[in-house]
C-alpha cells in the first residue's frame, strides 16, 4: 500500500579477522571475535546514528571465589572459534569458548552459539551453555544482559505463563504486554518495572520514535524455567539501572538468579533459544503518514455514491470485518462461501466499487478462531484447540467467533489453505489479521506434549503470508496488547489500542506502542470511545500522532477529518505536535501540529473544550516570512501586520486549520 516490500535478507562482511559486518538497507550489526563473538555493535541506518548497545550482548555466570563473587564473561574473552556461513535463506554466525572473567580467568563452562540473520529482521540465536565440572556457590547464569544508552525510555513486557497446575488454567493466563517508563525521574504514577521471576516470552525495547528492537523467548521454555535442573521461576528479569551510574541502562535475563542461597550443579549442558527482532526503520514522516480506513461489514454493503464519497474524503484502505455471527448476515471464522449467492454478489462488486474509486480492501482473517459451522471442524477442532484447561474444553467455543486453536497443530495449514482460496477466487488486495498474540497450551499431541506457545508459527505465518500476497499486497495487522517489530517490517499498516479502550491519547501521554519504532503507519481502535460516544475526542487526538481512528461505518466526523488532511496534503510535510496554552489555564485543550517545508507554513488545531477558546500562534518560530493567510473551521481574531503571530478562535470539540505561504 505504500511500500515495495522486500525481505531484506542480510550480507556478510568480514571487515578484518575479528569483526564480522551483518547488514542490509536498514541495519549494521558487528560481531567480534575479541568479545566471545558476540554482537558489540547495532547501528540502525534511519536511527540516531549510534551504537544501540553501550556493551556486547553477552551470556555470563557469577560464582563465588576466594571469598569474592566474580562474574565471568562471554565477552571478556576471545572466541576459541568464530566463523560465518551464508545460507539461501541468511547467514549464520557460529562462536565458541569459555566463559572468562576480566583478568583472563576461566571457569568450565563453554559457550557454542550462532546467530542466523535471516529475512524481515529476524534473528534466531541458540545459545548452548556446557558446564563441564561441578560447579558450586553459583549466583547469577544469565543468557543476554541487554546494556543500552541512557536515551531508551520504554520497555514492553509480555509475561512468560508457568506451566499450569493439575487442574490446568480455566481460559488464559498468560497477560498483555505491560508498559514501563525507562526513565530515572519516576513518580509514584511511573510503575517501575517489576522483578519477573520467569524470563518474559517477550519484551520491546525501545527509545520512543527512534529505536529499538524485540526479544521473543523459545516457544517451548523448560530450559528458560528450569535451566540445569534449577526450580521453575529461579530466575530473574529486570530493568536494573538504577544500579548503574547515568549513561546507560540494563536489562537483565538470567534464568538462574539466588543470591539468597547459591546453587551448585553438575555437569550438563542446556540449550536457550530466543529470536531477536531488528526494525526497519524509517524516516518518521515516511514511516507516520496517516493513513485513513473504515471497517465495513455484510449489513451495510457500501453503494456507489458512499465508495464515491469516501474517495473524496481520501480513504485508501477498507476492512471486511464481518465475524460476529450473533449478528445476520456475517462471516464465520474459516467458512466458505461466508454468504448466499446474493451476498456474494455483492461482495463481489464492493470490491470492484472499491478499486474503481482507487481504494484497497481486504478480508479479516482471525489467526486463532474457527467457528463450529465449519465442516471440518467437528473432525479437527480437538486435535488443533488450544488446550489449557484440564478437561480439554476449547476456548470461546459457543461464543460468536469460534473456537481457539492453536498454530503449533495441522490449524496452521488448514487456515493458509482457507486464506488462500478467499485470495484465489476473489480480488482482494491482501489480508487484515486479528488475534495476532501467541497464546499458550498444554495439548499432548503438539510440541511433544510440553507446555509450549505458537510464536515461532506466527513469525513463519506471517512469512508466508507476505509470499502469498505479493511485495505489492496489503498485510494490515491488528497488535493491541503485544507488538511485533519483525511483523511491522513486512506489513503495512498496524492496528493498536484495543487493550486500552478507555485511554484518552493525549499528546503529553500518548501510549508507547502509539510512539513505538518508526516502520510502518498506525491506526487506533476506538473501541472505548464507540462505546462512550467519546470518537470525535478520540479521532482528533490520535490524529495529532497521525494514527486515526478506524471506525466501523461511514463516520462523518472521520471522514471530515480524513478530507482535511486530504486538502491540505499534510502527509507530504514534516510535522511536530506541540501543545498550545488557550486562555483557560484549567486544562490542557488545545492541542497543535505544526507542518511546514519551504513553501507552507499549516497549524492543525484541535479544540477539546465544549466551548470556543482563542489561542496565539507565533509564526516567527517557524518561518522568517509569512504571508497569504488561510482559515479554516477557525476564526482570526487577531494578527500581526507581519504576520509573526495570529490569534483564532477555535469552535468546541473540532479542528481548525490555519495556512500560510512562506
Amino acid at each position: 500500500m505504500m511500500y515495495e516490500h522486500t525481505p531484506q535478507i542480510p550480507v556478510v562482511t568480514q571487515e578484518n579477522s575479528n569483526i564480522l559486518k551483518i547488514s542490509n538497507d536498514f541495519f549494521e550489526v558487528r560481531h567480534d571475535k575479541n568479545a566471545g563473538g558476540t554482537p558489540v555493535s547495532i547501528l540502525f541506518k534511519n536511527g540516531s546514528g549510534s551504537n544501540f548497545l553501550e556493551k556486547p550482548l553477552s551470556a555470563h555466570a557469577a560464582l563465588k571465589k576466594d571469598g569474592q563473587v566474580v562474574f565471568f564473561r562471554q565477552c571478556n574473552g576471545k572466541a576459541d572459534a568464530f566463523s560465518f556461513e551464508v545460507r539461501e535463506n541468511g547467514v549464520e554466525i557460529h562462536t565458541e569458548g569459555l566463559l572468562t572473567d576480566e583478568k583472563g580467568n576461566t571457569i568450565p563452562v563453554r559457550y557454542q552459539q550462532t546467530f542466523f540473520y535471516q529475512a524481515w529482521g529476524r534473528v534466531n540465536v541458540t545459545l548452548q551453555l556446557r558446564i563441564e565440572e561441578q560447579l558450586n556457590e553459583v549466583y547469577e547464569i544469565g543468557t543476554c544482559g541487554f546494556y543500552v544508552p541512557e536515551r531508551v525510555n520504554t520497555l514492553g513486557v509480555r509475561p512468560s505463563c508457568p506451566p499450569p497446575p493439575p487442574d490446568g488454567y480455566l481460559m488464559s493466563a498468560e497477560s498483555n504486554l505491560k508498559w514501563f517508563d525507562l526513565t530515572r525521574r519516576r513518580s509514584y504514577t511511573q510503575q517501575e518495572c517489576a522483578a519477573y521471576n520467569l524470563i518474559p516470552s517477550y519484551f520491546a525495547l525501545f527509545e520512543k520514535g527512534v529505536e529499538g528492537l524485540e526479544f521473543w523467548r523459545e516457544d517451548c521454555g523448560k530450559s528458560w524455567d528450569s535451566p540445569f535442573g534449577n526450580h521453575i521461576g529461579g530466575g530473574i528479569f529486570i530493568d536494573d539501572t538504577k544500579r548503574l551510574a547515568p549513561g546507560l541502562k540494563y536489562i537483565r535475563v538470567e534464568p538462574v538468579n539466588s543470591w539468597s542461597y547459591p546453587k551448585s550443579f553438575q555437569p550438563g549442558t542446556e540449550t536457550f533459544r530466543y529470536t531477536i527482532g531488528l526494525p526497519f526503520i524509517r524516516k518518521t514522516d515516511d514511516a507516520r503518514k496517516a493513513i485513513f480506513h473504515i471497517a465495513i461489514t455484510s449489513r451495510s454493503w457500501p453503494d456507489r455514491a458512499a465508495m464515491k464519497k469516501l474517495a473524496d474524503a481520501g480513504i485508501k484502505l477498507i476492512r471486511l470485518h464481518d465475524d460476529n455471527t450473533f449478528l445476520q448476515p456475517s462471516w464465520r471464522d474459516c467458512y466458505y462461501p461466508p454468504y448466499d449467492e446474493a451476498n456474494m454478489k455483492k461482495m463481489d462488486k464492493v470490491i470492484a466499487l472499491a478499486h474503481e474509486f482507487g481504494i484497497k480492501i481486504v478480508p479479516y482473517f482471525s489467526l486463532k478462531e474457527f467457528h463450529p459451522d465449519c465442516p471440518e471442524y467437528p473432525e479437527k477442532s480437538h486435535q488443533w484447540k488450544r488446550w489449557v484447561h484440564s478437561d480439554g474444553r476449547i476456548i470461546a467455543e459457543e461464543g460468536p467467533y469460534g473456537g481457539y486453536m492453536c498454530m503449533k497443530s495441522g490449524w496452521q495449514e488448514f487456515l493458509k489453505s482457507t486464506i488462500k482460496r478467499v485470495l484465489d477466487r476473489h480480488d482482494f488486495d491482501g489480508v487484515y489479521y486479528d488475534h495476532l498474540w501467541f497464546r499458550y497450551c498444554r495439548h499432548p499431541e503438539h510440541a511433544d506434549g510440553l507446555w509450549h506457545n505458537d510464536a515461532d508459527e506466527i513469525l513463519d505465518f506471517l512469512f508466508w503470508t507476505r509470499e502469498c500476497v505479493g511485495k505489492d499486497g496489503v498485510i494490515f495487522l491488528h497488535t493491541s496488547a503485544c507488538p511485533t517489530i519483525i511483523g511491522e517490517n513486512l506489513s503495512d499498516l498496524m492496528f493498536i489500542g484495543e487493550d486500552m479502550p478507555y485511554a484518552r491519547p493525549l499528546p503529553d501521554t500518548y501510549p508507547p506502542d502509539m510512539e513505538f519504532v518508526p516502520i510502518i503507519p498506525r491506526n487506533w481502535v476506538p473501541a472505548g470511545a464507540h462505546w462512550n460516544n467519546e470518537f470525535r475526542e478520540s479521532m482528533m487526538l490520535s490524529c495529532l500522532k497521525h494514527c486515526p481512528g478506524g471506525p466501523m461505518g461511514l463516520n462523518d466526523f472521520m471522514l471530515e477529518t480524513a478530507s482535511v488532511f486530504k486538502r491540505y496534503a499534510l502527509n507530504d510535510l514534516p510535522f511536530q505536535t506541540r501543545l498550545a496554552f488557550p486562555q483557560t489555564e484549567t486544562e490542557k485543550t488545545v492541542y497543535v501540529n505544526v507542518y511546514s517545508d519551504q513553501k507552507r507554513l499549516v497549524f492543525l488545531c484541535v479544540n477539546l473544550a465544549k466551548e470556543a477558546q482563542t489561542i496565539r500562534l507565533n509564526v516567527s518560530d517557524f518561518a522568517a516570512a509569512a504571508n497569504d493567510l488561510q482559515v479554516e473551521n477557525a476564526k482570526i481574531t487577531a494578527n500581526a501586520p507581519d504576520h509573526s503571530w495570529v490569534e483564532a478562535e477555535l469552535p468546541p470539540e473540532n479542528i481548525g486549520i490555519i495556512e500560510f505561504a512562506i
